[in-house]
């Protein structure tokens, strides 16, 4: 969705592909270590990173454009304070940042850290959804938090090329959504927080959700001033 967004030339998912079924739909959160004693929720950490005039870190993504950063600028906008934004390609070096006190936060999503979250590791400061999911109902959304602007949200389905003959189409989609309702589905997603809001989605629903994501995209790479073709 981002990728076409920039630049309408790349395939939009929602046309040139066939989304089969959305399986995985799920929000971001910041993290701190649990047992850290310089702040110990939203309010304190942005208190004590704005004092520490733009030396705060926070461990993130590195792709320029990914829902992570462009979230993370959302949230520093509205915030009003300056952190760097450290980058790592792959999530076990920006856990092991947060982990080892390389860095003082963590943008992520919940369930690429359940296990630290399990082992009381990790705590969230802030959820960026529009209301707090039953599985954190401790922890301040942003809106909460004095934020007004649309979460971004990471969801993962399967497709298929768009010419694909119509009666193998419909069969996957029978397939791969009689395969979304399996308990051993339901228990892997279940596992990974992807069941505290919903993670379904059909081809029409997909197809919406596709759609209203590269709305959002354009209108944010437009503000970021960059070249949206």
């Amino acid at each position: 969705s981002s990728a076409h967004a920039l630049d309408s030339s790349l395939p939009n998912p929602a046309e040139d592909l066939i989304p089969l079924v959305v399986s995985q739909v799920t929000f971001s959160q910041v993290y701190i270590r649990t047992n850290e004693t310089r702040f110990s929720d939203w309010p304190s950490f942005v208190e004590w990173v704005k004092a520490q005039n733009g030396k705060a870190t926070i461990a993130n993504v590195s792709k320029e454009g990914s829902m992570e950063r462009v979230t993370m600028g959302f949230i520093t906008d509205a915030s009003g304070m300056q952190i760097q934004q450290i980058s790592f390609d792959k999530g076990a070096p920006r856990y092991g940042a947060l982990l080892g006190g390389q860095v003082d936060a963590l943008f992520e999503q919940p369930g690429d850290v359940r296990n630290f979250l399990d082992a009381d590791q990790f705590k969230p400061i802030l959820t960026i959804f529009d209301e707090r999911p039953g599985a954190f109902a401790d922890t301040p959304t942003h809106r909460e938090m004095g934020m007004d602007f649309d979460p971004l949200l990471r969801f993962r389905g399967f497709y298929v090329h768009a010419d694909a003959p119509a009666d193998r189409v419909e069969w996957l989609k029978w397939a791969f959504q009689r395969g979304y309702c399996e308990d051993s589905y339901q228990a892997f997603n279940d596992s990974k927080f992807m069941t505290v809001i919903d993670s379904y989605r059909d081809t029409d629903g997909a197809k919406d959700l596709i759609a209203r994501s590269i709305d959002q995209y354009r209108e944010v790479y437009k503000s970021m001033g960059l070249d949206v073709k």
